[in-house]
């Protein structure tokens, strides 16, 4: 009998968790909605970051892995408060407008927060801007006082921010983004950008097997 109740109690469990995600993704991707309608680009880095997040967190947060792609897609969402003048500028911003882009950090996570999502989810939103050297915003965290939510994300933000067309830059080829990465390796927890860069190199060695194994097919025979 209580064995019975208890499994019960885990049944009912893990039918309350499922709904409860299946509850915060819907809010997560109307909040996408509401990013991709305020500005696409964004949109786009988001889904890419998002990728990578997953993909790191597979390796170094399995169990929350659906939760940091999630988390991705509504990392910049404190942007959307932006103007124009700021979000969608192709010119060098001054001291003051920086200060005004980094805002979108406490808006998102105050926002996510209201919208009481899980923790991982605001933590990314939070935390995506911390660099290991300190040298990040908002809280200038440093190392290991950094949480693991932000140190996987500065990762894959970081990548996607090289590789997407931007106003004020045009998108990096992956190799050439690694590089830029590997040149910069204070900013990143090391273990996290190891992984990384493994997943990077592994997907560009099957994307040139592709292209040699389409490339043999359109050979014509002698």
């Amino acid at each position: 009998m209580t064995n019975n109740l208890r499994v019960t109690a885990v049944n009912r469990a893990r039918r309350w968790k499922e709904k409860s995600l299946e509850r915060h993704l819907d809010i997560i991707d109307t909040l996408f909605a509401c990013i991709k309608l305020r500005d696409e680009p964004t949109a786009v880095h988001s889904v890419i970051m998002a990728h990578y997040s997953f993909e790191l967190a597979q390796i170094h947060a399995r169990e929350e892995a659906l939760l940091y792609y999630a988390g991705s897609l509504t990392h910049d969402v404190g942007k959307i408060a932006m103007n124009d003048t700021i979000l969608k500028s192709g010119r060098k911003l001054s001291t003051e407008e920086r200060q005004q882009l980094w805002e979108h950090v406490s808006c998102g996570t105050t926002l996510l927060k209201e919208l009481d999502l899980p923790r991982t989810v605001i933590e990314i939103a939070q935390f995506h801007h911390e660099r290991f050297d300190g040298s990040g915003y908002v809280s200038g965290l440093k190392g290991y006082g950094i949480p693991l939510t932000g140190r996987i994300t500065a990762v894959s933000d970081t990548y996607s921010a090289l590789v997407s067309n931007r106003p004020y830059q045009n998108a990096r080829q992956a190799l050439e983004a690694l590089e830029i990465m590997k040149r910069d390796s204070h900013l990143f927890d090391p273990n996290i950008l190891e992984s990384f860069i493994e997943i990077v190199e592994r997907e560009q060695q099957s994307v040139r097997s592709e292209k040699s194994k389409n490339q043999l097919m359109f050979v014509k025979p002698k």
